[in-house]
């Protein structure tokens, strides 16, 4: 008896000891397998993505995807610092650009008015890209021409503004040639931010103004940027954001008064909790349409569009003011660029190249 006991002991301390191992070999291969599965997350070439309902996007190299989505409803990707931006679907790029524009193989933007635009620019022509000279009250100033704002922007002592314009042309011409290559475009979740360091479009921001428009051409130009990158960042052009005010009429947000989805200071509903003032990029739900945060209201916009002679548009609204009529999510409003306040901003925009 003694020495069955001893027997059934040693058997059972076996087990015992097999099943720890099993449990601690099952443990760390999970744990190892997770961790390489998180990282190879972030795709490695540009991928396309197709939804349920057979939509496709392109996630570019250095991305992923935040959460399984509907395209339609706001396909949301992530760099690896934690930048958000939402794919826009494009479908028909004849819509916001006009091909060989001019003759020499350059496009230009297609800017949609509302009949708001149309009142508020009688007489003043609306263009991108372009560069700009004249102040808004008639007063000759150099504007992009001037040295201290090529600099702002980058370039040395003795460049022009025609080095300034051809660097747009350039951009907007890849710009869209990469939207019609791939149906699309990419827009900052939020609104940008982090102007004194590298710019980013990441949640619960402060510091979402404060600095001219030739600064903020320049800080989100530079945030991707690189020969090895997938992806051309920078300020988003007028065409664009109408593509994303028509994208989001179609689902059904009223762009001619949007007190019910921004941060205005006459916002109604859950649109009212904490409107009326500068708040942080994502602040609350209710001022998110297809998962984009705070286009409508908080602040004024700066894009790419060119007013007259010697202004830049912004648009988007501001919370300061009402969310109906001339200063709804689809208001437009010139300004000199080289004015600047808290309640001036802009927002990101990516194209795969």
């Amino acid at each position: 008896m003694k020495k069955f006991r001893s027997e059934k002991g040693i058997t059972v301390l076996k087990l015992l000891l097999i099943i720890i191992a099993i449990i601690a070999v099952v443990v760390f291969l999970v744990t190892k397998t997770g961790k390489k599965e998180e990282k190879e997350e972030i795709a490695n070439q540009i991928t396309k993505y197709v939804d349920a309902n057979g939509q496709e996007a392109f996630i570019p190299k250095g991305f992923k995807i935040l959460q399984e989505e509907l395209i339609d409803n706001g396909l949301v990707v992530v760099d690896e610092k934690g930048n958000e931006f939402v794919w826009v679907p494009v479908l028909n790029a004849d819509e916001m650009i006009q091909w060989n524009a001019n003759g020499n193989g350059n496009h230009a933007g297609i800017l949609h008015l509302t009949q708001e635009n149309k009142n508020s620019y009688q007489g003043t022509e609306l263009r991108e890209p372009v560069t700009v000279t004249i102040g808004n009250k008639g007063q000759q100033q150099m504007k992009d021409a001037d040295t201290k704002n090529l600099q702002k922007m980058g370039f040395n002592k003795n460049a022009t503004d025609k080095d300034f314009e051809n660097q747009m042309q350039q951009d907007f011409n890849a710009m869209a040639e990469s939207v019609k290559k791939y149906k699309g475009f990419y827009v900052g979740r939020y609104e940008t931010s982090g102007w004194d360091s590298i710019v980013n479009s990441q949640k619960g921001q402060e510091g979402l103004g404060g600095k001219d428009w030739y600064i903020m051409y320049a800080k989100q130009r530079e945030l991707y940027a690189k020969e090895s990158d997938s992806v051309r960042s920078g300020m988003i052009w007028g065409c664009q954001y109408d593509q994303i005010l028509a994208w989001l009429e179609k689902k059904g947000y009223n762009i001619l008064d949007s007190t019910k989805w921004g941060n205005h200071k006459n916002s109604e509903g859950e649109a009212s909790i904490g409107a009326g003032k500068l708040s942080k990029t994502g602040s609350n739900d209710a001022w998110k349409a297809c998962n984009i945060y705070d286009l409508a209201g908080n602040i004024f916009e700066y894009t790419m569009e060119g007013a007259g002679v010697g202004a830049r548009v912004c648009r988007g609204g501001c919370y300061s003011e009402r969310g109906d009529r001339h200063m709804s999510v689809s208001c437009r409003w010139s300004y000199n660029p080289e004015e600047y306040g808290i309640s001036y901003g802009s927002r990101l925009q990516l194209y795969i190249q």
